[in-house]
């Protein structure tokens, strides 16, 4: 994310300075015509004025011998002062235009060429008045003979000499104009294409390190899940080794606790993926908060009692304090916020103060109501005397490189929270730690997070809070319900399985005939199908007896051309009344199988057999939807999918998963 920004800045900066520099260089263009028109315009003023007043001078020697002589001289000596004015003028005109517009320096002789002339016929100017100060001391024809010299001097140094380096000038000038124009354009455009050259050098510079940092991106993922399931595959199947190694049933019950272990370390394999997907998910900006109101009392009584229950099963001697506490009192409180993101993030701070806490206690607490960023957040604190955090671990404990397995050892659980955290405008942070000595004692942490939401002072009125992977708490407090369930799913049952795996279709064949069996179910078929080409004509020939369907989506394995998603097209497009199952283990697709009219999804690893005999139910039995109702440890179902299948992506809002 920092790398694009920095590209994007770059990209921005280039553009700004491509265009700056062509505001500049037309800003330059139009100066430079401005002023090279102003000084032409000058030059053709200054030659105007020039002319009038030595003609003026002239005009009034002619007259000197028939008028007051001293005041005529005067008038005289006005007019040649005139002409010298003139020129002074045009000399600062050229000498300011030259500061502001050096190109200017180009017409430099011809400019001197034009001055040199007028100061020439000044100086003839100034011969007159010489002339007509003598008049009173020589005769009338010997000064008409000087004046006619004078004159005809002074007429051929402004016709031949003066006016044609005028216009010369004044021509240079318009062509420096143009050539300006010229010159500023193809500047602009050279200058556009050198930024555009650097800008596509740049870019495939930049795409070639990207498929670089791409490929090491992926290794490094690939070695991070690699790590994190090694470390739970490796014993599993160790275990899975032994077990087909064992010949007697009394091996076979001794390694059941071990067997236990195996399957709790897959789930959590399972969990990594799904919580690494959501990371995902929630840093693309693809979630929309979606507020529910419960019982904040009992949600943190059960997130503690469910850590307390895990510490007590691998260690019976745990003497652990597990502890709630709400803030400024413990009364009944009710909040509205998402449940998603809460439960995620409790019950991973929490897990992660279970682990690492071997003595002392763990305490959960609401600390109120904070507005932070003009956004209301409610505030929680988790507190373990556990063995504290590394400095070097603390300064990356909440870095987003998780989602490219940068989490170096730190695991997947915290970092994720920081960003389920910002997903609702929030944050998670560590307050304090201390590590433990060499005995263990004296360690503690202390985190703190928000999210958005509220205090709510009405009851809540919906279910509890949402969840995604609840089933131990579901199994504690549902075996009366599922008990009456045994007689509610139909003894005669059809099931198509289609799916490309052998062992997909067994384990989930398997799965149904227990809930047969535990349902005293005693007539239910299975039929098997590898590709939806081999189960279309069973399906479109027996559509009627055949009462459940599963489908996997990617059936290429074995040759299969058409997906899940076109047997589920194909189902609804012959009016299919049965019951239809999403068994993919893309999430993603999952979700479009529902949207497309599949009743439920049952992801893989398959969910429990509680959750299954539940979807059963409730599209076999609908009237047994009261009996749902009446469990506050379901978590609804329905919404339990929603959120392990969809995470309340832009299309969540399609509607029920399951029609009831």
């Amino acid at each position: 994310m920092n790398q694009r920004i920095k590209i994007s800045s770059f990209f921005l900066i280039l553009i700004a300075v491509s265009a700056g520099l062509a505001l500049w260089f037309g800003l330059t263009t139009t100066t430079t015509k401005e002023e090279l028109f102003k000084i032409c315009d000058a030059v053709g003023v200054f030659h105007s004025d020039f002319v009038r007043e030595a003609a003026d001078a002239r005009r009034k020697q002619n007259v000197v011998t028939i008028t007051d002589s001293e005041e005529t001289l005067k008038e005289i000596v006005f007019h040649v002062e005139g002409m010298r004015e003139a020129i002074i003028k045009l000399e600062d005109i050229y000498k300011k235009g030259k500061r502001r517009v050096p190109i200017l320096k180009k017409v430099k002789k011809k400019f001197k060429s034009v001055v040199l002339a007028a100061y020439s016929s000044h100086g003839l100017a100034i011969d007159l008045i010489e002339v007509a100060s003598k008049w009173p001391v020589m005769s009338l024809e010997e000064y008409l003979l000087l004046i006619d010299q004078i004159d005809r001097e002074n007429i051929r140094a402004s016709r031949s000499v003066m006016l044609p380096r005028i216009l010369r000038l004044r021509k240079s000038l318009k062509k420096l104009s143009n050539e300006s124009t010229s010159t500023a354009f193809i500047t602009a455009a050279i200058t556009t294409l050198v930024a555009a050259s650097v800008c596509i050098l740049f870019l495939l510079i930049h795409v070639s390190r990207e498929n670089v940092l791409e490929i090491e991106a992926q290794n490094k993922l690939a070695r991070q899940q690699a790590h994190e399931q090694m470390n739970s595959l490796s014993p599993a199947l160790s275990l899975i080794e032994a077990v087909l190694e064992i010949d007697t049933a009394k091996e076979l019950k001794e390694l059941k606790p071990d067997l236990q272990m195996a399957h709790s370390l897959l789930r959590q394999v399972e969990e990594q993926h799904a919580t690494r997907l959501s990371c995902y998910k929630l840093m693309r900006g693809r979630y929309r908060l979606q507020m529910d109101t419960f019982d904040l009392n009992a949600f943190m009584r059960d997130q503690i009692s469910n850590e307390e229950a895990i510490a007590k099963a691998k260690d019976p001697h745990n003497n652990i304090l597990f502890q709630t506490e709400i803030i400024p009192t413990n009364h009944q409180i009710y909040i509205r916020c998402d449940p998603y993101i809460l439960q995620h993030i409790t019950r991973n701070f929490l897990s992660n103060s279970r682990k690492y806490t071997t003595q002392g206690h763990i305490k959960f607490s609401f600390l109120g109501e904070k507005v932070h960023a003009k956004n209301t957040l409610l505030l929680f604190r988790i507190q373990d005397t556990g063995h504290g955090i590394a400095e070097d671990i603390a300064k990356r404990l909440f870095t987003t490189e998780i989602t490219t397995g940068g989490n170096n050892g730190n695991g997947l659980g915290l970092p994720s929270c920081a960003i389920f955290c910002r997903a609702a405008n929030g944050y998670a942070k560590l307050i304090d730690t201390k590590l433990a000595d060499d005995a263990g004692n004296g360690g503690f942490s202390i985190f703190e997070f928000c999210i958005a939401g509220t205090i709510c002072t009405k009851k809540a009125t919906n279910h509890s809070p949402r969840s995604i992977n609840n089933e131990d708490a579901f199994s504690q407090s549902s075996s009366s319900l599922t008990r009456s369930l045994h007689t509610q799913l139909p003894n005669c049952l059809c099931i198509a399985i289609v799916d490309d795996s052998y062992v997909n279709r067994r384990v989930l064949q398997m799965r149904l005939e227990k809930v047969a069996s535990d349902s005293g179910c005693t007539n239910w078929s299975f039929f098997q199908f590898s590709t939806v080409e081999a189960a279309q004509p069973h399906l479109r020939e027996n559509k009627s007896e055949f009462n459940l369907v599963t489908l996997d989506n990617d059936l290429s394995a074995c040759g299969g051309r058409k997906s899940g998603t076109d047997a589920i097209q194909y189902l609804k497009s012959i009016q299919y009344k049965g019951m239809i199952v999403s068994c993919s283990g893309d999430a993603e697709i999952s979700h479009v199988h529902l949207e497309l009219g599949a009743n439920c999804a049952w992801g893989k690893p398959l969910p429990s057999l509680e959750f299954m005999k539940i979807d059963l139910v409730r599209h076999f039995q609908p009237t047994s939807s009261s009996l749902f109702a009446d469990s506050s440890k379901l978590n609804n179902h329905q919404e339990e999918y929603d959120r392990k299948f969809d995470n309340n992506e832009e299309d969540s809002e399609c509607g029920p998963l399951n029609n009831i």
